[in-house]
C-alpha cells in the first residue's frame, strides 16, 4: 500500500531529474554554440547538433549579421547542403556589445574563407 502511494512522487521525481539533465544539456551547447576554424576545415556547433565542414568543400557563405550568417557547402557525394550559424545571427533589441563581437567574429569567419587554398565553385 506504502509503495503504491509513493508512486506518483517516483515519477515526479524521474521527471525532474530529466528535465534538469535536459536543461544544464541544452544550457552547456548554447553557451557553446559558434564556429571554429583551423587551418583545414571550420567546426559550426549548434544548438542540437555540431557539424565540421572541411575548407574545400565551402562553395560559399553568408558572413553578414544583419541576414542569417550561413554555409554552403557540398558533400563527397556531391550534393549540396547549407548550414547555418546561428550563434552569429544579428537580432533586434541586443546589446550593442553583443552586436560588436557577432560582427568582429564574422569578419574573422570571411577572412578564414578568403585565405588559403581555393573553394570549390
Amino acid at each position: 500500500m506504502f509503495a503504491v502511494s509513493q508512486l506518483p512522487h517516483a515519477e515526479s521525481a524521474w521527471l525532474f531529474f530529466i528535465m534538469v539533465i535536459a536543461g544544464m544539456t541544452l544550457m552547456i551547447r548554447g553557451y557553446t554554440m559558434g564556429a571554429r576554424c583551423n587551418e583545414s576545415a571550420v567546426v559550426v556547433y549548434g544548438l542540437l547538433s555540431t557539424c565540421t565542414i572541411a575548407k574545400s568543400d565551402i562553395t560559399s557563405g553568408d558572413t553578414d549579421v544583419n541576414t542569417f550568417p550561413s554555409l554552403c557547402w557540398r558533400t563527397a557525394g556531391n550534393k549540396r547542403r547549407w548550414t547555418p550559424i546561428v550563434a552569429l545571427w544579428g537580432v533586434d533589441g541586443e546589446f550593442h556589445f553583443i552586436r560588436l563581437l557577432k560582427i568582429r567574429r564574422l569578419e574573422q569567419l570571411r577572412g578564414w574563407l578568403e585565405r588559403g587554398p581555393g573553394r570549390k565553385r
